[in-house]
């Protein structure tokens, strides 16, 4: 995954991705997860929001294709993750193991969650199975 930001694994236009070993997320500055929507004025129909933004597991997009197979485990850890996503007529399955921790901040980070971020349900991580 990228620094700070990023997708395990990311389809689309048909694409597909199968997750067999292990994912690991961890936001390492809190300043870095972002209000995406509020952030740049977003109003996409077909495109996810929510109130904090950081990374994805698996991610699958126009008609793509995400498994997290029964030996596949996704590990997210701090704010605005979501292990699995799939939109616009796309597909993700999990037979495997996703494991979201929202409260998680690295022991050295100094930094603090920007002004715009909820603490709704919207901002909290999401697995939709």
């Amino acid at each position: 995954m990228l620094a700070n930001a990023g997708v395990g694994y990311f389809t689309t236009k048909g694409g597909s991705a199968v997750n067999n070993g292990t994912i690991t997320a961890k936001v390492m500055e809190q300043e870095s997860v972002i209000n995406l929507g509020a952030s740049l004025g977003l109003n996409e129909a077909n495109t996810f929001y929510s109130d904090a933004n950081s990374m994805m597991g698996l991610d699958a997009f126009d008609h793509g294709y995400v498994s997290n197979e029964s030996g596949g485990s996704i590990e997210m850890y701090g704010r605005g993750n979501v292990g699995m996503l799939a939109i616009d007529e796309s597909t993700a399955e999990n037979a495997g193991q996703i494991t979201l921790d929202a409260l998680w901040v690295d022991a050295d980070d100094t930094t603090t969650l920007r002004s715009n971020i909820g603490n709704d349900a919207g901002a909290m991580p999401l697995v939709w199975q």
